[in-house]
């Protein structure tokens, strides 16, 4: 008797449409959050409007984020990172600057807390970009990026104390930045590329606007209890496989 065809299902690359839980969340996951359209166009809001004197970047982070700052006008300065993913011991920050320290992928948490302790609080933007699920800590700021977990066409958070007024405009570009999730949802997920990579470039440059209503739609159907439980999975089998050969010590916490 033939066995059935083995089916090649590809991994990673962006993520899917998240499928109905039967206890789907009714609210979205981070109450007294404002929801932008991303989570850079959230830092360029704060940015305008209460800039400090510099804003510290790590080295290590990705270029939007650069762009954001410059798009902004507010001076940058840059920090180096040490092997366990620390602002390097030489950084000193002045009273009126601000700090980006990033919870890098979501593995950081214990850092965020160190970096805290370091320096005050009330000058550091904590980046949980790759740590959709982290707790928020008492920072200046802490974002958040649905779209980089879950299959949403836009979406980012902004957690913080100032009384920063919510955008006056809504994304109305959601449309266009659906192909690839449509893609991803039939299985053509390599078709979807051409569109994923188009669907990022659009958040370059544009001005900060409130999430869309598609997206706020969408993000209520989650079941986020469920995909958090996935992703532990996820990640739990593969530490189980590749821990031994990874140079940085990487601890399942609850970040």
């Amino acid at each position: 008797m033939k066995r059935a065809p083995q089916i090649s299902r590809p991994i990673g690359g962006y993520f899917a449409l998240e499928a109905k839980g039967a206890s789907r969340s009714k609210c979205e996951w981070l109450d007294g959050a404002i929801a932008y359209q991303s989570a850079r166009a959230a830092l360029l809001a704060l940015l305008r409007f209460q800039a400090p004197r510099k804003i510290w970047l790590p080295w290590y982070i990705c270029p939007e984020m650069v762009d954001t700052v410059k798009q902004s006008g507010v001076p940058m300065g840059r920090y180096a990172i040490d092997k366990d993913l620390l602002v390097d011991k030489t950084l000193g920050l002045h009273r009126k600057d601000w700090l980006v320290f990033i919870n890098y992928f979501g593995v950081n948490g214990k850092n965020v807390d160190t970096t805290l302790k370091r320096f005050p609080s009330e000058q550091i933007i904590i980046d949980n970009a790759q740590a959709f699920y982290a707790v928020p800590r008492k920072a200046l700021a802490n974002l958040y990026s649905p779209r980089k977990f879950f299959g949403v066409p836009d979406g980012g958070y902004l957690l913080t104390d100032i009384e920063i007024p919510p955008p006056e405009t809504a994304d109305m570009n959601s449309e266009n930045r659906m192909e690839h999730l449509y893609f991803r949802n039939i299985g053509e997920i390599e078709k979807g590329y051409a569109a994923f990579h188009l669907a990022e470039k659009s958040f370059g440059g544009v001005e900060p606007q409130a999430m869309s209503s598609l997206t706020r739609n969408m993000l209520t159907e989650i079941d986020y209890a469920a995909a958090r439980m996935k992703r532990l999975q996820n990640f739990a089998s593969l530490a189980g496989q590749l821990n031994s050969s990874n140079e940085y010590p990487v601890e399942l916490g609850t970040d």
